[in-house]
C-alpha cells in the first residue's frame, strides 16, 4: 500500500513539474528570440549620453545628428577606451575637402575600400567632400595620393596595412594603420564620433 501511495504522489507531482519546465522554456525562448530579433531584424535602440542609436537590419547602428543620419559599425561605448589622440582630427575639422588614400596591393584591399567608402559617407553628411586615391600608380582612374599631397586646405587620410595598429598625424596627413577589417572600421567610427562630438 505504501508503495502504491508513493507512486501516486510522484505521478501527481509530474504535471506540476512539466508546467514549471514549460514556463521556464517559454521564457528562455522568448528572451533569445527577442534578442535575435533586435539584432537581425533591427528596430532596437540603444542610448549613449544624449544620442540614441537604432540597430539596423545589417547589424550597423544609426543615429541622427543635426537632421543628418550617420551609420556606424560600433557603438561609442565600445570605442571610448580606444587608444586615440583627439588632437589628430584638427586638420579634418578645419576643411571641407580632403583626400583619402590606401595601398592598391594591400592583402586586405577590400576592407580598406569599405572603410574609405563608409568614412566618405559620414564626412559627406557633415558637408565634407573626399577624393579617393591610391598611394601608387595603378590602372584605375584614381589619382596617386600620399602624405606629400597633404596641405592645411586639403589634408589626407591614409590607410596603411601594418601589424602595428595605431593612428597618428604627420603634418596634415592622418595615418591609420592596422591589419584587420575590424580595426580599420573601429578607427573609421572613432574619427566620425570625434568629429561629431559624440566622443572627445
Amino acid at each position: 500500500m505504501k508503495r502504491v501511495r508513493s507512486i501516486k504522489k510522484k505521478e501527481s507531482k509530474r504535471p506540476q513539474q512539466l508546467i514549471i519546465a514549460g514556463i521556464t522554456i517559454f521564457i528562455m525562448l522568448s528572451s533569445v528570440l527577442g534578442y535575435l530579433g533586435s539584432r537581425v531584424g533591427g528596430g532596437g535602440s540603444i542610448k549613449y549620453k544624449n544620442f540614441r542609436f537604432r540597430v539596423l537590419e545589417n547589424g550597423m547602428y544609426a543615429t541622427t545628428i543635426a537632421n543628418k543620419q550617420f551609420r556606424f559599425n560600433f557603438l561609442p561605448q565600445a570605442l571610448s577606451n580606444m587608444s586615440f589622440d583627439p588632437s589628430i582630427l584638427a586638420p579634418i575639422k578645419q576643411t571641407r575637402l580632403l583626400y583619402t588614400t590606401s595601398e592598391f596591393d594591400s592583402p586586405i584591399k577590400e576592407s580598406m575600400s569599405e572603410t574609405e567608402y563608409l568614412l566618405g559617407e559620414g564626412l559627406y553628411a557633415m558637408g565634407k567632400y573626399t577624393i579617393p586615391g591610391y598611394t601608387t600608380n595603378t590602372t584605375t582612374q584614381r589619382p596617386v595620393i600620399t602624405c606629400e599631397n597633404a596641405t592645411a586646405f586639403v589634408p589626407v587620410i591614409m590607410l596603411k596595412y601594418s601589424n602595428e595598429t595605431k593612428a597618428w598625424l604627420e603634418g596634415n596627413c592622418l595615418i591609420i594603420q592596422a591589419n584587420t577589417r575590424v580595426d580599420f572600421l573601429a578607427y573609421k567610427d572613432r574619427i566620425l564620433y570625434g568629429l561629431l562630438g559624440v566622443l572627445e
